[in-house]
């Protein structure tokens, strides 16, 4: 009794931790947001503005996005099994190297390894996330600033957004850049320290997005995950999903997530 309360209260924890991360990433990007729009206005930057006033949005959108869709937990045992009737029980018949033994091949998934937390055996790419407790599919990393995991059913959604995010925060540096230019070396006006430090952390942005827009590309091109590239980079193993950078980018962007899992051969013996 003891221990499962202490697991609800860990998880409620976590729940209101999570939360708050999304909620300071929020109020910051509709803070100095709402910043450089205005400046973008202010002063009258015909392109930053309609850049600035279009992207915003959709930005948003795409919080609320990542945060409320299901990034592609895993379904729990019972639920795996009732989903994959039709995939478990196809037989086959096979002579083995001319005898009179015949092997009956059953084919149905592979599991890989057992996740003691969700209580059953995880497919291939399907990655446990201790901060949500549930098996991912396609598992990349958790992210607190959505407050939810990227997975497979909304890593298209989190690459947009980074593409979004990294284009709207350079118009964003340099409308406040601009900003402060005009106020303080044009015009000498004492201006707000919310501009100061809007700048300061849209250049920062700046750096942190576009590193992590490369590495998400290159990701995309080669067909692996964070979680996969930081478990092999010490091995330099090669990637067995890899096919060929065309294809990888056709298969993330116009394919939809096929199922993880692997064809197991289990045989009966019967003559």
């Amino acid at each position: 009794m003891s221990s499962s309360l202490s697991q609800w209260y860990l998880s409620f924890l976590f729940q209101i931790n999570n939360q708050l991360w999304f909620l300071l990433s929020w109020t910051v990007m509709v803070v100095c947001g709402a910043t450089a729009v205005y400046y973008s206005y202010y002063y009258d930057l015909t392109f930053f503005k309609i850049i600035l006033t279009i992207n915003w949005p959709w930005l948003c959108i795409c919080m609320v996005l990542l945060n409320a869709t299901n990034p592609g937990f895993f379904p729990l045992r019972e639920e795996y099994f009732e989903q994959n009737q039709d995939k478990k029980f196809k037989m086959y018949d096979v002579n083995l190297f001319g005898s009179d033994i015949t092997a009956k091949y059953k084919v149905t998934y592979l599991p890989r390894t057992f996740c003691h937390k969700c209580k059953f055996n995880r497919p291939l790419r399907v990655h446990h996330c201790r901060k949500c407790d549930r098996c991912v599919e396609r598992f990349d990393h958790h992210c607190s600033w959505i407050g939810n995991c990227v997975g497979s059913n909304n890593r298209k959604i989190f690459y947009t957004f980074l593409c979004i995010t990294m284009f709207t925060d350079y118009i964003a540096t340099i409308t406040i850049g601009y900003s402060i230019y005009c106020n303080v070396i044009k015009y000498r006006i004492i201006t707000t320290p919310l501009l100061y430090f809007s700048f300061c952390l849209f250049i920062s942005v700046a750096f942190f997005i576009t590193k992590l827009w490369y590495f998400h590309t290159q990701a995309i091109c080669k067909n692996y995950t964070t979680y996969e590239y930081i478990k092999n980079k010490d091995f330099n193993l090669p990637n067995p999903y890899d096919e060929g950078i065309k294809t990888n980018i056709i298969k993330f962007f116009f394919t939809s997530n096929p199922s993880c899992g692997q064809l197991f051969w289990t045989k009966e013996y019967y003559n």
